[in-house]
């Protein structure tokens, strides 16, 4: 069976000096970049919208250049996190 897609929620970075995903993050992509490539899903959907502070970047986006870099398709790739104003937790998330 072939799934549609493989989930990563979303994390954090490593600090607030340095635009690294956390080790969480980095596992949670690591496992979904297998899965695809194995064949058992087809597309990845990241979550996680929590902007970097001093870097101005996205966990979602980080995350999405790692993946492309590792070799899965951009059209392959949901990114959640799309609106400004959006919760900063998974239980705001679901509130809203």
């Amino acid at each position: 069976m072939v799934y549609d897609a493989v989930v990563v929620m979303g994390s954090g970075f490593r600090s607030e000096n340095s635009p690294e995903i956390d080790s969480w993050g980095q596992k949670r992509l690591e496992r979904a970049i297998e899965i695809i490539q194995s064949g058992i899903a087809e597309n990845l959907i990241i979550t996680g919208g929590t902007t970097h502070p001093k870097f101005k970047i996205r966990f979602c986006d980080g995350l999405r250049k790692i993946a492309i870099r590792r070799g899965i398709s951009p059209k392959k790739i949901l990114i959640t996190a799309h609106i400004e104003s959006y919760p900063k937790t998974t239980s705001g998330n679901i509130q809203q």
